[in-house]
């Protein structure tokens, strides 16, 4: 075996050596390896060493057990990964990976958070993208990392036995290793020191000089017991590093609450991850992971027949943004305008009228009589107006000209003035005929007399009764109802008529004309019978939109469940190759609420807690030989025994290459996977070599679609009530005429014109024919005549206008859902190695018990489309080709690394929030002694991709040894999207450093973005080993808004 393939299979372990180093080996410490962890136990020494032996009270008993390793830290939070896997180049939402105690070598996958692809968002796959990568055309929600490190293989360089010994002894080598690049372990500084020093997990250590040291001379006693403190420390070593070394196989997490990297079971119970933003147009809240483990659940033992097996029981709980809802109320009106007219005129007649022309009868004569009005906007003063009559009458015959009434003398005081009860008060019945006055009538009147039970004016309604009294009738515009048209019978014809009781023919303008002494309701009765209406006819209708409300709410999902996971592995004693038995199952309910906690979703609930029970199918299932070796596990440890040996063909470094590739084809086939989060699996009975593996899973949980729906709830045309929407109405000051007044030009007087506006301008003409065709003609203009400020008038004009309204209303709802879905799901997933290549394929059924509803939302008027059933297929590929260079002394100088990627993702129900997809892409990394550089080229096809059907990404970076790391992103689309970043150690824990984008995230119901320039400061917080992690981002847009991130893992 040469030197590096010894290196690439110590690269590959990541289950403690507790479980899979070569337990053959009997290596007597010595001096030299000095006993670390000395126990005082019942007057006894115990003391585990460094080479799998427990000494107690000096006398050695072999344990086959390996100290834990120092493991380092890679700091990955959500997707603001320090050290990149190769999921970060698949997986959309790796807001798992945490704490991955990882120091992968010759990984080509391994490029960090600033080399990923740019932001997805557009609604297209609808993820928390928070360092974007071509992850994102990749798997979408699969938010998983792994450790491909089986995809070195043997790398077959002929080393010579010097070129070893220069690699191990190139202790005065002390190359940085940049924990934000991905970049080979081989060359980090405890890899380049000499090999007695203990290799962290995941590194690659070199190959001993010497061969490998004999078999023991003795064989440990069948078995050994140790007290109870001793059991539990062998146990929390070797489950806790077997978790980190080999996360996919303990399999701790639910691929959604946290991260499988952070979990170190028996050490840490408790871990949480969190995810909080800090912008106008992002909820702050996104994301709460919780899981608790307790220390005396937790089982892991090795028995004999080269069996190891492990059990690990949890409880899961979190909280998830699931999307926004807004409910916008509209009230919509349709208006229904009538409009009315009404005119008269009047003049006082001189009683000698008769005697001047010789007319014998005052009926004889013919009365043509005109009336005008002009209205010019407000500011724009109106014209003169003139009339032409010139036409009227006999040709040839004079045209008299009357002139403005002149105030009249009248010597009977009391029974002919106007305000005296016994002349206008009494209707001038007092009066003898012949000195009556006479009164020139210019327009017939109708009858609206019904109007005068309400209040004609401004804002007031009107009963459908009482305008149906007076003739006015509406159409309906909704039922398509006609009315008939208004048209009152004449209760009056103009003329010249004598003012008094009993010789005027329309009682009611005779009191309006001569009496003072009415009441204002006596005037309003007689008043609606002496003008003459006209309807101007019911206007087209009116529709008007409003909104009255708008409402938002957030949508959360919380759910619980119980985690179990069991494992077993069995090395062959013939065959160089391993059994794994698998059965993982984390059934749990779901709940879906409002911001509010006032809604509840009942349906997405359901759907949910469908996916996340039918994880309770693989609690019936029965494999008998992982049950019975879960249970002499326990009897085991309970009688207080230790690890059994393991005795196979295969050396230490072919087992390791076997619990690699089988972590690793576990990784990728999660990595593929479309489920969100696992409710439970069942990995069937697979057979694992150091060069090849494949395993076939069916799976049971949720997927996660993002959909957009909209409701539109339009109610009922309301009728409304009738009401004046205007009213210019003469009825309190129309009349009286008196004898006593003087018509007076305008111009003439310092009067003004009773507060007309200069815009208006209306004016009457009235000419009588006498039978023998002479005309007399008399005009009044508004423009030109006033009166007195004397109440006593001898003419009197009514240009009056109303206008009545009606309204029909109706309510508009309308709901927008921008968010996601779980539904449950059945999948078969098949994932396989060979050699430096990796591939999966799966395909799965998903079904949804409402697919029109989210939120508030039961009906999809115009969302765009879920089906009931859909089916999904994905499948991957790719491969791993890493070159180390040597410098003349044949000292390790530099290692490059080529990756190529193929994915493809199909759904039944594409659309522009779930696309499908196919990527190609190819990665480049480079590590030297002082620099590292790392480029990923990507190309999408996504034909419903909104920033273009193809889309080209190029990530990248390049950092120095202790010097800034330069990170950058592009997106060629439709439009073009980039991404700076530069960070700077200030401490060995603390990375700071300025970023600028053109573009900010949003989440308005799921993840999305919009162009626009946002800079500032990033801070990662990062320590070997730590419990903790942080990533803070804190910045500002262009238009000055503030936006932030803080996203972390704690474990305790």
């Amino acid at each position: 075996m040469s030197f590096l393939q010894s290196a690439s299979d110590s690269c590959a372990s990541i289950f403690t050596d507790s479980a899979f180093t070569d337990t053959e080996k009997f290596v007597d410490t010595g001096s030299e390896n000095q006993s670390q962890d000395l126990k005082n136990i019942d007057g006894k020494q115990y003391t585990i060493d460094s080479e799998q032996w427990v000494v107690v009270n000096d006398e050695k008993q072999f344990l086959f057990f390996s100290s834990s390793y120092d493991f380092v830290r890679s700091n990955i939070i959500v997707q603001n990964i320090e050290e990149y896997e190769v999921a970060q180049l698949f997986i959309p939402e790796s807001e798992l990976i945490e704490d991955a105690a990882l120091r992968i070598a010759l990984n080509p996958y391994s490029f960090e958070s600033g080399v990923n692809f740019t932001p997805f968002n557009n609604n297209l796959l609808a993820q928390n993208i928070e360092e974007y990568e071509v992850a994102q055309l990749l798997i979408p929600e699969s938010a998983i990392a792994l450790n491909p490190s089986f995809s070195l293989g043997s790398l077959a360089l002929n080393t010579t036995e010097n070129q070893s010994r220069n690699w191990q002894n190139a202790d005065e080598y002390s190359f940085f290793q940049e924990k934000l690049f991905a970049q080979s372990d081989l060359l980090a500084e405890d890899r380049l020191i000499p090999f007695e020093r203990q290799p962290d997990p995941g590194t690659l250590p070199v190959e001993p000089l010497q061969d490998e040291p004999p078999e023991p001379e003795e064989e440990p006693p069948d078995t050994i017991t140790v007290p109870p403190e001793v059991v539990a420390e062998f146990i929390d070593k070797a489950l806790s590093g077997t978790a980190t070394k080999y996360p996919w196989i303990v399999g701790g997490s639910d691929s959604l609450t946290f991260s499988p990297f952070i979990f170190k079971p028996r050490i840490d119970d408790m871990y949480l991850n969190l995810d909080l933003r800090e912008s106008d147009r992002n909820p702050f809240w996104n994301k709460f992971g919780f899981g608790y483990y307790p220390y005396k659940d937790q089982l892991y033992w090795v028995l004999e027949d080269n069996t190891i097996v492990g059990s690990v029981v949890g409880i899961l709980a979190g909280s998830i943004y699931e999307g926004k809802q807004t409910e916008i109320t509209q009230r919509q009106v349709l208006t229904q305008r009538q409009s009315f007219t009404g005119y008269q005129a009047v003049w006082v007649i001189p009683n000698d009228l008769q005697r001047l022309f010789k007319v014998q009868d005052l009926s004889d004569f013919q009365v043509f009589s005109l009336a005008g009005e002009v209205v010019n906007p407000e500011g724009v003063p109106a014209g003169d107006i003139q009339f032409n009559t010139d036409n009227l009458g006999a040709v040839g015959k004079d045209t008299i000209i009357l002139p403005s009434p002149q105030a009249l003398n009248d010597s009977q005081i009391g029974v002919g003035s106007t305000f005296n009860p016994q002349g206008g008060g009494a209707l001038f019945r007092n009066l003898d005929v012949e000195n009556s006055p006479l009164i020139l009538q210019g327009f017939p009147t109708n009858d609206l007399r019904a109007l005068a039970e309400v209040d004609v004016r401004q804002g007031e309604t009107i009963p459908k009764e009482i305008l149906e009294g007076a003739g006015i009738y509406w159409t309906n515009p909704i039922t398509g109802e006609s009315a008939p048209i208004f048209n009152r019978e004449v209760t009056s014809t103009p003329g010249v008529k004598i003012a008094q009781d009993g010789k005027f023919d329309n009682q009611d303008l005779l009191n309006i004309l001569v009496n003072p002494f009415l009441t204002q309701k006596e005037r309003n009765n007689h008043y609606w019978n002496s003008l003459f209406w006209l309807g101007m006819g019911i206007q087209p209708p009116e529709i008007n939109t409003f909104e009255i409300a708008n409402d938002q709410k957030d949508w959360y999902r919380f759910y619980f469940s119980g985690l179990h996971n069991r494992f077993l592995l069995q090395y062959s004693q013939e065959d160089i190759g391993a059994v794994f038995y698998n059965l993982f199952t984390n059934p749990g309910l779901s709940v879906t609420l409002s911001d509010d906690f006032n809604s509840v979703d009942e349906t997405q609930s359901i759907n949910a807690s469908i996916g996340m029970m039918l994880g309770a199918i693989f609690h019936t299932l029965d494999l008998h030989i992982l049950d019975e070796s879960l249970e002499k596990a326990r009897e085991r440890r309970d009688n207080n025994e230790i690890f059994k040996p393991i005795t196979t063909k295969a050396t230490s470094e072919q087992r390791r290459d076997i619990n690699v590739r089988l972590n690793s084809t576990l990784g990728y086939g999660n990595s593929a996977s479309s489920l969100n989060q696992v409710s439970g699996f069942i990995t069937f009975p697979t057979y694992v070599t150091p060069d090849e593996s494949d395993i076939f899973q069916i799976r049971t949980g949720n997927i996660k679609r993002a959909v957009q729906f909209i409701q539109q709830d339009i109610g009922d045309w309301t009728e409304g009530e009738t009401f004046v929407e205007s009213a210019r109405l003469s009825n309190e000051d129309f009349g009286p005429l008196t004898f006593l007044g003087n018509p007076t030009p305008l111009q003439a007087t310092e009067f003004e014109n009773r507060g007309q506006p200069i815009n208006e301008n209306f004016a009457s003409q009235v000419v009588l024919i006498s039978p023998e065709g002479q005309k007399f003609v008399q005009e009044f203009n508004s423009r030109y005549l006033t009166t007195y400020p004397v109440p006593i008038t001898t003419f009197d004009l009514a240009y009056d206008r109303l206008v009545l309204r009606r309204d029909f209303t109706r309510d508009i709802n309308l709901k927008y859902f921008n968010g996601y879905i779980n539904l449950p799901t059945i999948e078969g997933l098949y994932a396989g190695t060979s050699g430096n290549w990796a591939y999966s394929a799966n395909t799965g059924i998903w079904f949804n018990v409402d697919p029109n509803s989210a939120g508030d939302i039961s009906r999809n008027d115009f969302g765009l489309k879920e089906p009931s059933v859909g089916i999904y297929v994905n499948a991957l590929t790719t491969a791993n080709f890493s070159s180390p260079e040597f410098d003349e002394n044949n000292i390790l100088k530099a290692i490059s690394t080529h990756s190529p990627l193929f994915r493809f993702s199909w759904n039944s129900a594409s659309s522009g929030n779930n696309p499908w997809q196919i990527t190609l892409a190819y990665t480049y990394s480079r590590q030297t002694r002082t620099y590292g550089t790392s480029v990923t080229g990507a190309l999408g096809i996504i034909p419903q991709y909104g920033n273009g059907s193809v889309v080209g990404f190029l990530n990248g970076r390049f950092s120095f040894n202790n010097g800034p790391i330069l990170k950058g992103n592009l997106e060629l689309g439709n439009t073009v999207y980039f991404g700076l970043e530069a960070t700077q150690k200030v401490t060995d824990n603390i990375l700071i450093g300025p970023y600028v984008r053109n573009y900010i995230d949003l989440n308005q119901g799921f993840n999305s973005r919009e162009e626009e320039l946002s800079y500032g400061g990033v801070i990662d917080y990062q320590m070997p080993d730590s419990r903790a992690s942080m990533r803070l981002e804190l910045g500002v847009t262009e238009n000055g808004d503030f936006i932030g991130s803080l996203k972390g893992d704690l474990r305790f």
